[in-house]
């Protein structure tokens, strides 16, 4: 929308036409986008990740991804953890995957429904997924390995954020616990 006069620029639809899920059609998107340079990174609920212009509202490319979680843009990567654990990297301008990291036999899951990790929060050069089994992944941004695993006292289901030189978590029990 134009800021001053709030009139449409453009309009662009995420939504995979004949997708309908439960009671009603999630046609929604649940994470914020992001913008970075000359492009907006958004998701749909019904399992569309796209890279849109932010001029022309045009679809640049697109995979089939369903997140509810915040992708991290950093140089020419895209960092999506989909809702069913997986941690892909794409290439900014293409799409094309770079690499996948299937986290979901690393994590204890004991719902079908809910979404395993939250994140991922790039800080100090890797990427940290904080998952609803207790568990923290620190994750390698060149290749997708794990790096590290360890375990906080209560679960998560939020990113992590980071304030100066502290990773700080908010857990489901309303702890905050900080990473240093």
């Amino acid at each position: 929308m134009n800021k001053s006069t709030g009139t449409l620029i453009w309009n662009t639809n995420l939504v995979i036409e004949g997708v309908i899920s439960g009671a009603l059609e999630l046609t929604d998107i649940d994470s914020g986008p992001v913008i970075h340079n000359d492009l907006i990174f958004a998701s749909s609920m019904s399992g569309v990740f796209a890279a849109i212009d932010f001029l022309s509202g045009a679809i640049i490319w697109d995979v089939k991804i369903k997140t509810s979680n915040t992708p991290v843009i950093n140089g020419n990567s895209v960092f999506i953890l989909s809702d069913d654990g997986k941690l892909v990297n794409l290439l900014r301008n293409s799409g094309k995957i770079r690499w996948i990291n299937d986290l979901k036999d690393k994590v204890d899951n004991e719902s079908e429904n809910e979404k395993i990790c939250s994140g991922p929060l790039l800080a100090a050069d890797v990427l940290w997924i904080v998952c609803n089994d207790k568990q923290v992944l620190k994750i390698d941004t060149a290749d997708g390995s794990i790096k590290d695993i360890f375990t906080i006292r209560s679960s998560s289901s939020i990113a992590p954020i980071v304030i100066k030189d502290m990773i700080i978590f908010y857990t489901n029990e309303a702890e905050v616990i900080t990473y240093r």
